[in-house]
This record gives structure tokens, sequence and C-alpha cells, in this order.
């Protein structure tokens, strides 16, 4: 080894150390000031829910601010569902329609819009973007029918705004207690930020789990620990929907109730039989039109979709932790002939798209990608981007589903729940 390489390491490695509290600490400082009323917190005259989690990368909080925003349209709440609108090419507060496109207002506001399309149409939803979440929900708040609760995906850090519900996400296989503040780690904060949350959420369980099962192995001692004893816990897992093709109506089948017979399927996949998929039901005596809000298209064996374990499939990702949708292929029993994994949020080029279309068309298979990275293979009419020309693309719908507690425990819905039904102008207690 070259006689000045140690001494470049260890440079490099205070320089790092050195960066990682400077970073740390100046969060510190920056909660300690609004914790004290020096910088200020606005608070509002509706609930306000914030989803979002320590670390930098997905957590979950896309899916979740979903199955939230879908209890509070199932109770009968007028909601809006606010984001920064992560890269997006616009500024400014801006409303999301299911007809944008994701450079306007980012990948995951335009699946929400698409997927809660039903809602909106009744006036039930707003979705919205804003990097001010403060100047967002003012706007919200000043439309002909403004919200009676507002949902902020991805705002835990957002402390200009005094949230009256404060949500905390974190991974089952990558809890913050063993994570590192940037640059050393992915935390955004030192972990005793944990303690700002009301509740906090262990993610992307094993769907076949149990609470019992998932909590082995996890050390749950030091996530209550940094929320605090007194805070619930909870625990879900995901289960994937039956594969909705990309591009013209049948992305849109959720939101716009489309029957099976009315989606756009390609023709060499029209024979091709599908096994059952588990997609969870409705609530209970309360049909999905009735409560404004999208449920999975049903599941009929003759589904005109590729769904046959013997077909092999091309992934296309870009989101942070593609890892479960692998494992519930592999389970399946699908063979995955090609993995196109970028990074999260990654702005797919020609080039890229032209390389998958090429694999797909090698092994004859189809293009399997995620809701949130359908929303950036569109173009702004809704058809697929010319470099997937007749290539057959579909996206997997993703929803939560808690793990049961113990029966003496309040789930997570029914928190959300009181918690607007008991709000009375002030954070909960």
């Amino acid at each position: 080894m070259p006689p000045l390489l140690p001494e470049i390491f260890a440079l490099l490695t205070l320089t790092l150390v050195l960066a990682r509290f400077g970073y740390g600490w100046g969060m510190a400082v920056r909660n300690w000031l609004y914790d004290r009323g020096m910088l200020v917190s606005e608070a509002f005259a509706v609930p306000v829910i914030v989803l979002g989690n320590l670390r930098v990368g997905g957590t979950g909080k896309s899916p979740h601010a979903a199955y939230v925003v879908e209890a509070l349209l199932s109770a009968g709440h007028r909601v809006a569902l606010l984001s920064r609108g992560y890269g997006r090419r616009t500024r400014g507060f801006r409303l999301v329609t299911a007809t944008e496109t994701a450079a306007n207002v980012g990948d995951e506001p335009l699946e929400q819009a698409r997927r809660f399309a039903l809602a909106m149409q009744q006036q039930q939803l707003i979705v919205a973007v804003s990097e001010d979440r403060r100047a967002g929900i003012r706007a919200l708040l000043t439309q002909p029918a403004p919200p009676a609760v507002v949902v902020l995906d991805d705002a835990f850090q957002h402390r200009a705004v005094r949230p009256s519900l404060r949500l905390l996400l974190t991974e089952l296989v990558r809890p913050f207690p063993a994570d590192r503040v940037l640059p050393l780690g992915r935390l955004r904060e030192f972990a005793t930020g944990a303690r700002r949350a009301d509740a906090v959420i262990i993610t992307k369980c094993p769907p076949a789990g149990t609470r019992a099962q998932a909590v082995r192995g996890l050390n749950l001692a030091a996530i209550r620990r940094a929320a605090g004893e007194e805070k619930p816990v909870f625990f879900t897992a995901y289960d994937y929907g039956a594969w909705v093709p990309v591009g013209g109506l049948g992305f849109r089948v959720w939101g716009l109730g489309l029957d099976e017979a009315d989606l756009e399927v390609p023709a060499p996949y029209l024979e091709v039989p599908a096994p059952h998929l588990e997609v969870p039901a409705p609530h209970a005596g309360v049909s999905a039109a009735a409560r404004g809000i999208e449920s999975p298209p049903p599941h009929h064996p003759t589904t005109p979709l590729p769904h046959h374990p013997t077909t092999p499939l091309i992934i296309l990702t870009a989101i942070d932790n593609p890892a479960p949708l692998y494992e519930h292929l592999l389970q399946a029993g699908h063979t995955l002939a090609a993995r196109f994994a970028f990074a999260d949020h990654h702005v797919f080029t020609d080039a890229e798209l032209t390389a998958v279309a090429a694999a797909a068309r090698a092994h004859h298979a189809p293009v399997l990608t995620t809701g949130k990275d359908a929303a950036r293979l569109l173009t702004a009419d809704g058809a697929l981007r010319p470099a997937l020309a007749g290539v057959p693309v579909y996206s997997v719908p993703v929803r939560v589903r808690e793990l049961p507690g113990e029966a003496s425990v309040e789930g997570l819905r029914a928190l959300v729940l009181r918690h607007v039904r008991e709000w009375k102008g002030g954070p909960i207690t």
C-alpha cells in the first residue's frame, strides 16, 4: 500500500465524522429552536396529519398516505393530500389531476391522483403539491370545496407546520435506531427526533407473517426508547393487486371505475389465464362507489393479463428498495429475466427505455413496474412513451395492510379516525 493511503483514509474518515456531527447538530439546533418557539410553527383550523421518516429513502410513505386517505374518505371526510412533488420541474402550489405529467407534479402525486381519480371527481379529495407546505395548506383552505382534513406526505422534518398528528415510518429490515446521521448513514436527523412522533409504523413486514413474527429479530426496545415508551407501534405489510396495463385507459382503471372489458390489452396475452391474487376487499357493508374511492378491479380467471407463473418478466424500477417486489414475484413462481433498477425517482431516458424494450422482445416477456414508476413512462396524453411502443407494460398496485395486534390495542386506522373525530383545534395528546 502506498505510504500516504492510510493518512488519506484517516483524514477522509475524520472529515465524514465531523460532517456527520455538524449536520446532525445543525438539525438538532433547528429542532430546539422550533421546540422553544424561536422559530414559528403554524397550526391550522383543520386536523393536519403528517407521515414521514427519519431516514433518506423509501419507507413506504406514499402507500401509507394512500391508506390514511382511504380511511378518511371511508369515514366521509373531505380530504386534501399535499406533498412536495419531488422531481417536478415546476414550483409553487399546484393542484394535481389524473391527466397531469410527472414532470409537472412529480411521480408520486400523479400516482395518487390516478389512484383516487373518482374521489377527486366527486370533490371529496384534493391532491396538490407545494414545496412550502405551510403556503400549500393555506392555498388548500381557500379552495371552493376546502378539505376538512389535510394529509402531508413526507413532511416529518417540515417544522414550519404544526401538525395535529405525526406518524413516523421505519422499515422492518432497516429500523432507524440502527442507522447513523448523514453522511455516514442515511438519517436526516438524530434518532431522538422520533420523540416528535405520536405513533410509529413498522413497514414492509412479511405479508404472511404476524405481528409476533415481525417483532422477533427487531430491536423494538430501541425504537420505543427513541420514540417514547408510551407511543403506539403498528406493523404493516404490502398486498400486491392484479396487474394493470400502463398507458391508455388501463392505467386509470382504479380511478375511473372501468370494467375489465375496457382494458386495452396487447393481443398476445388475451388467452393467458391468471391465477388468483389476493386483493384487500372494501370495508364490510360499504361499497367503493358509496365511499367515493376506488377498489382494484375484481379478479376473474379469464383476466387478460400475463400472470402465468411461467411467464418471464422484465422488471423496471426506480424506487429506493425494490427487494419486496422481487420477493413477491419470485414467491409467486415468476422468472425475472432481467432487472432494470435505477435510483429513486430516476427520470428514464429514451436510451434506457429502448434497452428495456429490447430485453422484453428478446425474452418475449412483458415489462412490469410499480405505480410510481409507471407515472414516468407516460406522455402528456397518457400514452406509453415511444421507446416502449409495441411492448406490453404493466404496473403492480400495492396496498397497505395492518398486521393485527393485541385485541386491546387500537389499530392505526382506528387511531387516525379517532383523532379526527375528537380533534378540537390542537395536537393529539
